[in-house]
């Protein structure tokens, strides 16, 4: 009986220990359980994935049934104003106004976009869009005589949708599906700009409603679109950009980096050239007796060369792009002198087709380049300055700049020699952002693998 106290103290050790060891090992169990479920969380969470999110494809949804209304819409509408006008000036006022508020909203509501709901700003911009089209289909031919206020309402919808729109889309993906997500939104894209001029071409030209048909389709695309956005849901909303606003701050730290400085120089003498050249052309055509239609099977024939081009990047080395924007820059000079050559249809189509073919060598990768440059810079919390400063700098300045030049230099777009002296300069014009983008230091055998995809 002397060693029993002795005894119970061992035993209580032993069985304290044991104890001990079972918590521990309990712990390691929960430990290991909650990092496989971790995992687990981390592989179906699709914004980690290489297959697209429900977001994203719902986004993708909405966002392309706009982009086909507007198709069908945004150039015929300034053909419109123009046949029943006759003025080079309220084409180039429309344009102004629209593009002028574009980039002002995205500069001004750049703070809402950062730590508001984008998705708000994304549907209010498709409300925009649908009134400035409804008030068409109300004013009919009146139409010509309220341009500043149909130009505003389309305006209000485009400097409320860009920003919201890019931003989402930066939210809804990731480094590891976002290239991806790129190459369905342009296959859509093409697809639609093959479609959707067509539709509207063939029915200006062979229905008694003409433009206004075409302007009712628009509307009702653009409804489909506002209710498919209510289907997106607030999951996968990046964070990491929250905070001030500081678009000026972002410039200021923007142009000390080379890579950034190119690019945007690039992009604003590229909206000069690109973005104004393409609306010219068809007021040209239009002016020169070809139809709606006709001039919708040119546009038609170049969103197929436009699909060639795209998918030649695809399949060469990506190393080659630069390359290929030299190539595209060259050959767009070259094209203009098929308009010394003569003005009609054939000259129209052959600079359509060759100018798309050989731009589609470049055009995939801008804005997978955009979004690298801000990870690679590490600029994710400037990722909203970076587009809405962008699309002040390139979208209004050098729109304004590339509009202006039209008013000088083809003020009357039925004289050849006006329209060739145009076409020429603009064209010149275009080497320049090729200069500057070549410069930007980009790895493009890591920035897109189309083949991987």
């Amino acid at each position: 009986m002397i060693f029993a106290p002795y005894n119970i103290a061992k035993i209580r050790e032993k069985v304290k220990n044991k104890n001990r060891s079972i918590n521990l090992a309990n712990i390691k169990l929960f430990s290991y359980n909650v990092i496989m479920i971790q995992k687990k969380i981390m592989v179906k969470n699709p914004s980690e994935q290489k297959i697209l999110s429900k977001n994203s494809l719902l986004l993708l949804a909405s966002h392309y049934l706009f982009k086909f209304g507007d198709i069908l819409s945004e150039l015929f509408i300034n053909l419109f104003l123009f046949k029943y006008s006759g003025s080079v000036t309220i084409f180039l006022l429309f344009n102004a106004i629209v593009f002028g508020l574009w980039g002002l909203l995205e500069f001004l509501l750049g703070g809402i976009i950062k730590n508001k709901s984008r998705l708000f700003l994304y549907r209010t911009s498709l409300l925009f869009f649908l009134i400035g089209y409804l008030l068409t289909l109300i004013l009919k031919y009146e139409t010509i005589n309220y341009f500043w206020l149909i130009a505003i309402f389309i305006g209000l919808g485009r400097g409320f949708q860009y920003g919201s729109y890019e931003t989402l889309k930066f939210d809804f993906t990731s480094p590891k599906n976002r290239s991806q997500y790129s190459k369905y939104a342009w296959i859509i894209l093409y697809t639609i700009a093959f479609i959707a001029p067509l539709i509207s071409g063939y029915t200006i030209v062979n229905t008694s409603g003409g433009y206004f048909n075409i302007f009712a389709f628009t509307c009702t695309f653009f409804v489909l679109s506002f209710i498919a956005s209510f289907f997106l849901v607030k999951n996968n909303i990046i964070k990491d950009y929250s905070g001030k606003y500081q678009p000026f701050a972002f410039f200021k730290k923007a142009l000390k980096i080379p890579d950034l400085r190119n690019l945007y120089i690039s992009q604003f003498t590229s909206s000069i050239a690109g973005e104004t050249i393409g609306y010219f052309l068809g007021i040209v055509m239009l002016s020169f007796a070809l139809d709606e239609f006709s001039l919708s099977t040119v546009k038609a024939a170049a969103s197929i060369a436009s699909v060639i081009g795209g998918f030649y990047f695809g399949y060469v080395l990506p190393k080659h792009y630069f390359r290929n924007m030299k190539i595209s820059a060259i050959f767009g000079v070259l094209l203009t002198f098929l308009f010394f050559i003569g003005i009609n249809f054939w000259t129209f189509m052959a600079f359509s087709i060759i100018g798309a073919l050989t731009s589609g060598f470049a055009d995939p990768a801008g804005d997978v380049v955009t979004m690298d440059l801000v990870n690679k810079h590490k600029l994710i919390k400037y990722r909203v300055e970076m587009r809405s400063a962008g699309a002040l700098f390139t979208g209004v300045t050098g729109r304004f700049v590339g509009y202006f030049l039209i008013f000088l230099l083809a003020k009357n777009v039925h004289d050849p020699i006006q329209v060739r002296n145009t076409f020429l300069i603009f064209s010149l014009i275009g080497l320049i952002p090729v200069y500057f983008f070549t410069r930007i230091k980009m790895n493009f055998d890591k920035l897109r693998d189309y083949k991987s995809n």
